[in-house]
Order: structure tokens, then C-alpha cells, then sequence
């Protein structure tokens, strides 16, 4: 039987790449998308996300999954006051949503984490508001695990790859080498920790494919390179990779607080599964697609 698998986010960069690449192995497909969004032609069964939790149940119900990969979040690196109820019914109230629905169904979930939760490899320190609100949708998965629900966690650092439209440091740079522009930065001694597009859906496919853990908590992993490289050192290699010079301003801005200055050891790595993408292959592939 076709493995039927479910996708939330299938129009961010990482769910586009999920998305393409279950279409390929020929799995049955459905999107949970919103109303009005660019990519509603994707080529799979869409369900529109209206607000309505009831309506949510009986069209996920009619599509019974087997993996759901809970990947669409709003992601606000600094929140304004006028930025709270999006948030919160963005990556709270919609996941929570979609937990009740895969509960109802009996779908196992995948949900993603972020290392902003966990300033200094804390246990929990969230960075941003962003992250607090990733963390109480653990936590409200915490009770459907409890009541019979399947969900896995699976804790990203940062994500690159061709054609990224995100506003990231990678395409940033690449932006800047493709223009000429100048590139105001901070101090560039952070670290950051950048896992290939192709890998990061390896991990998520990894991490449904995990045995069904026999006690009653949410399976947590955490899939990253393990090579972290600090700022000026990654635009070192970009420069390596394409050939090009950037011109970035070092000290134009100031640091953000709560940056990873030094590596945060995080969680329990994913079984099974290893980077195969060196930083260098990954950003020569990148600039192939800015050309």
C-alpha cells in the first residue's frame, strides 16, 4: 500500500524540498495550506486551514496518513507587541490543530524544534518569543503522547540550500557576491551550525521511520552537521566556494544577544543518520543556482 503522508509548511523552503522529494518516491501526498497562499497548485490533495479545528478533523480524517510532517511555522527573530497573536496562532493554536487531527486519525507526527530553545545547550532557554511558542507546542504534544498520539521532535540548527527565498545569512551572502553590495555584519565571531537542504530531509524522514518508543514521551533528536563555523569563517568558505569577493562591513551592527558564541550541546542525535553535504559542495550548489 502507498504510504500516505501529510504536510504542513509544503510552501517554506524546507517543506517545498519534503514535498518534492516524497512526489518522487511516489507517496500519497496531502498539503495543509492557508487561504491565499502562492503555492496552492502543488501537485498533491490540498486541505485550506480556515481557523476551523472541526472541519480540520474530518478532512484529515477522510485522507488517514500515516506520517504527519508538521513543518509550517512563523518565524520572527524579534517580535513586536502587534506580532503576538500571529504567533501565537501560527506555530500554537494551527499546531495544536493539527496534533488534535493526527490524534484523531491515529497518524504518527513529526514536528521540527529549534536550537533558540536552548541558549548555552540549555535543557530549555528560548532565545526569542519565536521559540517559546515552538516549546509549548512540545509541550501540548507532551499531552496527546499521554493520550495515545505517535509525535517525534526533531531539533534543527540552521538550513541552507539553492534557491532559498528566506532573508538567511547564506543567500544573503550570495546576494551580496551575485551585486556587489556591501553587507553591514556584527562582530562574525558567532557560531553557526548549517545543515544542507538534502539532509535536513533525510533526518525528517529518518525521524518518522524511528521505532514507536514504549514510554510515554515525545521522541526528541537533534540533527545538525556538528561542524559549527563562526561567521567570518563561513564567509570565508563562501568566498572559497564561488571564487568571489564579498564585501561585508564587520562591526557595522552589534550582536544579538543570546548568540551562539561558543557550541551549544543539544539533546540526543538522530539514530541512523549522518550529514552527507560538506559546507563547501553545499554552498559551491547554492551559487550554481544564483547564476
Amino acid at each position: 500500500m502507498t504510504e500516505r503522508i501529510l504536510i504542513t509548511g509544503a510552501t517554506g523552503f524546507v517543506g517545498s524540498a519534503l514535498h518534492q522529494h516524497l512526489i518522487s518516491q511516489d507517496k500519497q501526498i496531502t498539503v495543509i495550506t492557508r487561504p491565499g497562499s502562492t503555492r496552492t497548485s502543488l501537485p498533491s490533495v490540498n486541505i485550506t486551514w480556515t481557523g476551523d479545528t472541526a472541519r480540520l478533523i474530518q478532512q484529515v480524517a477522510e485522507v488517514q496518513p500515516d506520517v504527519v510532517f508538521h513543518l509550517a511555522t512563523n518565524f520572527i527573530a524579534h517580535h513586536e507587541t502587534s506580532d503576538i497573536p500571529e504567533l501565537i496562532d501560527s506555530n500554537v493554536t494551527f499546531g495544536t490543530a493539527v496534533l488534535e487531527a493526527s490524534w484523531k486519525s491515529g497518524a504518527r507526527v513529526v514536528i521540527t524544534g529549534t536550537h533558540w530553545q536552548h541558549v548555552e545547550g540549555a535543557v530549555y532557554h528560548p532565545v526569542s518569543l519565536y521559540a517559546a511558542t515552538k516549546r509549548a507546542l512540545l509541550d501540548i504534544a507532551v499531552f496527546y503522547v499521554h493520550e495515545g498520539l505517535d509525535v517525534r521532535e526533531l531539533t534543527l540548527f540552521d538550513t541552507y540550500g539553492p534557491n532559498d527565498p528566506r532573508r538567511k545569512l547564506v543567500p544573503l551572502l550570495l546576494e551580496a557576491a551575485a551585486t556587489g553590495a556591501s553587507l553591514p555584519m556584527s562582530s562574525g565571531d558567532q557560531l553557526i551550525d548549517l545543515l544542507y537542504v538534502t539532509d535536513v530531509i533525510a533526518a525528517l524522514i529518518q525521524a518518522a521511520q524511528q521505532p514507536v518508543s514504549d514510554t510515554q514521551s515525545v521522541q526528541q533528536f537533534v540533527a545538525r552537521s556538528g561542524e559549527p563555523v563562526t561567521i567570518r569563517q563561513l564567509v570565508e568558505t563562501v568566498q572559497q566556494a564561488i571564487n568571489k569577493v564579498i564585501r561585508v562591513e564587520w562591526e557595522a551592527r552589534p550582536n544579538r544577544p543570546n548568540e551562539m558564541m561558543r557550541n551549544w550541546m543539544v539533546g540526543q542525535a538522530l539514530p541512523e543518520w549522518e550529514p552527507t553535504v560538506p559546507l563547501f559542495e553545499g554552498l559551491s550548489h547554492c551559487w550554481g543556482s544564483v547564476r
